[in-house]
């Protein structure tokens, strides 16, 4: 399935256009952003992703990850029609473009997946669910414990124009606030990348 960086048309937004092969699946980030997520997963052997809309950030890490990295997709999916969800099928077809390492897929809220988690700890986790503060802190803290020594974490609408939300207040707050253990690595254009000290 192709996909592309440019916002669909209008009357095209839906997830069921893609679905039907009429556009391309949408990457909601740039590709400055996009290269940033696939040079981290080029190390990355267990990457956990919070929120994988059309797949088209789960494509780039899964391209980039070592062969035999795994990547848990964490998105619940939610549609007004029970069990079809034209945007998760739009997903799973994203990323079988790559046969590249091994994908799970968690149909769960980012914190209920992190909550019961047993994987292994994960090297590089993506944050991309809900852009609430109280959402994008309930991830924060599920995930937190479950993280490498030398995680790298990544916050989407972290800076730039979409500094104020959720994402922005957390790491100003409480990820990156004084006697943190935790530094801002680099930003992107809405990505911020932090990591332990």
């Amino acid at each position: 399935m192709r996909v592309s960086h440019e916002a669909p048309p209008e009357g095209r937004r839906r997830s069921l256009w893609a679905l039907l092969g009429l556009r391309p699946a949408y990457a909601e980030h740039s590709e400055r952003d996009e290269r940033i997520l696939r040079r981290l997963a080029a190390h990355a052997r267990a990457i956990v992703e919070i929120g994988s809309a059309e797949g088209t950030s789960a494509l780039a890490m899964r391209e980039s990850m070592p062969p035999d990295g795994r990547l848990w997709c964490v998105d619940p999916y939610v549609s007004r029609i029970p069990g079809l969800s034209p945007r998760e099928r739009v997903a799973h077809r994203v990323v079988r473009g790559s046969a590249n390492g091994t994908v799970t897929w968690l149909k769960a809220r980012g914190a209920d997946a992190g909550r019961s988690w047993t994987g292994p700890r994960v090297e590089l986790l993506f944050v991309d669910g809900d852009h609430s503060f109280e959402g994008v802190s309930a991830d924060w803290v599920a995930w937190s414990p479950h993280l490498a020594d030398d995680a790298a974490v990544v916050f989407d609408d972290a800076v730039g124009a979409a500094a104020g939300w959720g994402p922005s207040r957390l790491l100003d707050e409480v990820v990156l606030a004084q006697g943190s253990a935790w530094r801002l690595e680099e930003t992107g254009d809405r990505y911020a990348v932090v990591r332990r000290d």
